[in-house]
């Protein structure tokens, strides 16, 4: 039996469902400042998704044929993104954002004791806006987790699982992580750590050919997967 003190969540597509609106902010952004389809932007965005935000902007630059961007520029641009993403994601009336499921899974984790964190290729603090607006952030404060984004030299992927192993002395067997998308399986799974695929952005036979350990299609279901025991150290 594998006892999991640490879970690792992706957040775009497995905690809250906001792939479609960020894809969406993303083709009318670029199509402002480059002048580039806005549905052209959307497609090579679905394609290149769950990598760091740097290497998605110049990949979807690049497969449109635009030169990469220099530092600053990125800056201006990954900047104006987050600003779109907040002033789309922050309303708490929002239908659909966040799934049900989300808010019993997190508290049956928070409840066993397990540390919990949001890994991430987006910007922590847009993250964290997002997640204060619909009551998410305080469990990852309460269970003594952090959420993790995503900037030159950190993201998701062995650079944050590195960061929870050292800062909280865990081991590899001791943590999951949670995604839902080919990237990253191919993250987790490259970082050395059990893997979970959130059905969702795709659908459960596409995402078994990824081979991730489990698959999941609601985040409830993952307190209650075969061989998995979630338990974590007695917090004052």
């Amino acid at each position: 039996m594998k006892l999991v003190r640490a879970v690792l969540f992706d957040w775009d597509g497995t905690l809250v469902d906001s792939m479609e609106v960020k894809i969406r902010n993303a083709g009318n952004l670029f199509q402002l400042v480059f002048h580039l389809p806005s549905g052209q932007v959307e497609e090579a965005y679905r394609l290149h998704s769950g990598v760091p935000r740097r290497e998605l902007f110049d990949a979807i630059l690049k497969q449109l044929g635009h030169p990469a961007l220099e530092e600053e520029a990125y800056r201006s641009l990954s900047n104006s993104f987050s600003d779109m993403n907040r002033a789309s994601l922050r309303d708490p009336d929002l239908p659909g954002l966040v799934p049900p499921a989300t808010y019993q899974v997190l508290e049956n984790l928070l409840q066993a004791g397990c540390r919990l964190f949001v890994s991430s290729s987006a910007d922590s603090l847009e993250v964290r806006d997002i997640a204060e607006a619909h009551g998410l952030a305080d469990y990852f404060t309460r269970s003594g987790g952090e959420m993790l984004g995503s900037y030159p030299g950190f993201s998701k992927g062995s650079q944050h699982v590195k960061f929870v192993l050292n800062k909280f002395m865990l081991s590899l067997n001791e943590m999951i992580f949670v995604g839902d998308d080919p990237a990253d399986i191919q993250l987790g799974r490259s970082a050395g750590v059990y893997t979970v695929a959130r059905v969702g952005t795709l659908t459960a036979d596409k995402l078994s050919t990824y081979a991730p350990d489990a698959i999941v299609n609601s985040l409830d279901e993952l307190t209650s997967l075969p061989g998995l025991k979630f338990g974590g150290p007695e917090r004052a």
